[in-house]
């Protein structure tokens, strides 16, 4: 990716990081994860969403929607945990 810090006008980014430092990456469950922990760990590798949405598969617009808080599927949630490396993102049985 790119490997610049994105800069959200919103300046929600403290929030973000906060969120994905209470929730450590490992431990994460990809069927629990929210549009706040999936934007926290966006930021953490320097992404921006155009970076993550290209790799998941999606379109940006569809990321921002569920950092938004639009539920994702569970195939949303598998392609953005196999996008940020998490480590269960094994479909669900």
């Amino acid at each position: 990716m790119n490997g610049t810090n994105p800069r959200p006008a919103d300046g929600i980014i403290a929030h973000q990081a906060a969120v994905a430092d209470a929730v450590p990456v490992q431990t994460m469950r990809v069927d629990w994860m929210t549009g706040a922990e999936i934007a926290a760990l966006r930021a953490q590798r320097g992404w921006s969403q155009i970076d993550l949405a290209f790799a998941a598969g999606m379109l940006p617009d569809h990321l921002r929607a569920i950092e938004a808080g639009v539920e994702p599927t569970v195939a949303e949630r598998q392609a953005l945990a196999a996008a940020l490396d998490l480590e269960d993102h094994a479909p669900m049985s």
